[in-house]
């Protein structure tokens, strides 16, 4: 790993590889999730994005002034092997929803969570109403997140002591999650400057790293050049939604309200309590839990950056990331600051 030290004190002990009892524990929440979507898929009629994106199956390309192609693909895939339904096109939403909960045990898992601590951030993403709106209905968003998560899954992995080889599956689960949302910049920001700015910047001088850069551009290149020979339609038409007034601007506090009524109001406490522990720990000047040294100045940073991430995407999209360590306590940000908790997160390997 070039020298880099693991996110927890000892990976070998807090997550060695997955028992069956827990993976049987985390597919059995999987299957449940994706099995109530599907038994409600025809309930209800076609959503007009839907209808959209059946057109544009009909007409693939390496982009659209609205859109990357993979949400095309996606739908054409669908279209061709399970036909035009409401079930058949809610299929790969219900099995994206499913996976979400797998990813989110695996993530908590690998910051430490106990079984408690990996059930209880399963459920409060389970019982998120954005994803209870959004896993029944066939739109990028709905993907969006696995792309974010599999992608912090693979970062921690490496951060804990993985091979750094695993950089080019990160490569790789970026540049389709740059097909799918250009959101997914975001996030490569928010992994960029927590690497720059702590030791763990020795991660920029593994080759690997770069390599799955390269990955990721090459992947993407398509849809970037398709939009470059067209002078950036997307960001024309993004001009003329803002100039038209149709996006809704809220103030920092009702904006901090609207994400814990979209995460829950009793899941989005516990990112209260979170912060409160962090905030408690720099104020008081002493480590939380088992954190010492240096980790006082990590705490303070990460609240800083959760501020910044919360109220810096207007449009941002709620996501599970992590768990207290010692309490096993799951903690619930919006997807910008996913990203940027990834970064912080690469701040505990920072220890003399």
């Amino acid at each position: 790993m070039g020298g880099s030290e693991p996110v927890v004190s000892n990976p070998s002990e807090c997550h060695p590889d997955a028992r069956p009892e827990e993976w049987a524990l985390l597919g059995g929440l999987s299957f449940a999730v994706f099995a109530a979507h599907m038994l409600v898929s025809g309930r209800y009629g076609y959503f007009v994005d839907e209808l959209y994106y059946l057109t544009c199956s009909h007409h693939l390309a390496w982009g659209y002034v609205d859109q990357p192609p993979l949400i095309a693909v996606i739908t054409w895939l669908e279209r061709v092997t399970l036909g035009e339904s409401l079930t058949a096109l809610h299929f790969l939403p219900a099995v994206a929803a499913g996976s979400r909960v797998l990813l989110t045990g695996l993530i908590a898992r690998e910051l430490g969570a106990r079984r408690f601590g990996i059930v209880l951030a399963c459920v409060c993403v389970m019982v998120a109403p954005i994803y209870l709106g959004l896993d029944s209905l066939l739109t990028m968003n709905v993907f969006e997140s696995l792309f974010w998560m599999g992608a912090a899954l693979i970062a921690l992995k490496v951060f804990n002591g993985a091979s750094p080889k695993l950089w080019l599956l990160f490569g790789v689960v970026c540049g389709v999650g740059l097909m799918n949302k250009h959101s997914t910049l975001f996030f490569g920001f928010g992994l960029f400057v927590g690497l720059l700015f702590t030791k763990q910047r020795k991660q920029l001088r593994e080759p690997w790293l770069w390599l799955g850069a390269l990955i990721t551009l090459m992947i993407f290149l398509p849809n970037l050049l398709w939009q470059l020979h067209r002078d950036f339609p997307m960001i024309q038409l993004l001009r003329n939604v803002q100039r038209s007034g149709r996006n809704t601007e809220f103030g920092p506090l009702m904006f901090m309200a609207v994400q814990a009524m979209i995460l829950h109001p009793l899941a989005a406490r516990l990112m209260r309590v979170d912060r409160a522990l962090a905030a408690r720990a720099v104020v008081e000047n002493r480590p939380a839990g088992r954190e010492a040294g240096q980790e006082r100045d990590i705490r303070m940073t990460l609240l800083v950056l959760q501020q910044l991430g919360c109220l810096g995407c207007p449009d941002a999209d709620p996501e599970v990331i992590g768990a207290d360590r010692d309490r096993h306590v799951a903690t619930i940000p919006c997807d910008i600051e996913l990203a940027l908790r990834v970064g912080v997160h690469a701040l505990t390997v920072a220890r003399d």
